[in-house]
């Protein structure tokens, strides 16, 4: 029938008129703290692995200039874990975000 409008079930996916199904972007707070969360352990062991290790000492200082407070020690790492957790969260926000947005 021509003039009738048709509504289109996917079975749990709701649709609006276009088409397009609703709910369909992904979550920029999700992805922010999962990414944020292997950045700031990445950090958190590599300053561990050069304080304890030897291992990763030259990273650990270029890393050291732009974030203050990281260095190979164990008070270093967890400062490393909180910049690597914020780097992290405001990066991979901020490319969800965008991508939602296209």
């Amino acid at each position: 029938m021509p003039g009738r409008k048709r509504r289109i079930n996917l079975g749990y996916i709701d649709v609006d008129r276009s088409g397009k199904p609703k709910n369909s972007g992904l979550s920029e707070t999700n992805a922010g703290i999962a990414v944020g969360l292997i950045t700031g352990l990445c950090l958190f062991l590599l300053g561990l692995s050069a304080a304890f290790l030897s291992y990763g000492n030259l990273y650990v200082l270029v890393l050291s200039s732009m974030l203050p407070g990281f260095d190979a020690s164990i008070i270093g790492s967890f400062i490393g874990l909180f910049w690597g957790f914020v780097s992290g969260f405001i990066t991979a926000y901020l490319i969800v975000w965008v991508y939602n947005r296209l």
